[in-house]
């Protein structure tokens, strides 16, 4: 966590936009370098530790995670935009 963060500032610092050259967070910085985007950073964490049970132990337990992640980007995150983005007032809004 950065201390004093402030979103639409700090992400915006040309230290950050080297980070993630879209200006967006989550970014987790890394010995090796950073990583950007929830899923991604996600999986990093997972894999951290050799052999985690948690990535699966086979090739199908693998397919298996993989497919729920995508079903939940694709799927449930992108839908909920569209129903949460107007409410917030981040786009229109058409009252029943």
């Amino acid at each position: 966590m950065v201390e004093n963060f402030e979103i639409g500032v700090s992400n915006k610092t040309p230290e950050f936009i080297k980070m993630n050259p879209l200006g967006k967070v989550p970014v987790l910085e890394t010995p090796e370098g950073p990583v950007f985007e929830s899923n991604a950073i996600a999986r990093y964490v997972a894999r951290s530790k050799v052999n985690n049970p948690i990535c699966g132990s086979t090739l199908i337990d693998y397919g298996h995670i993989e497919q729920w992640i995508d079903f939940a980007a694709m799927e449930i995150d992108a839908n909920i935009a569209k129903w949460l983005s107007p409410r917030l007032g981040y786009s229109v809004y058409l009252p029943p």
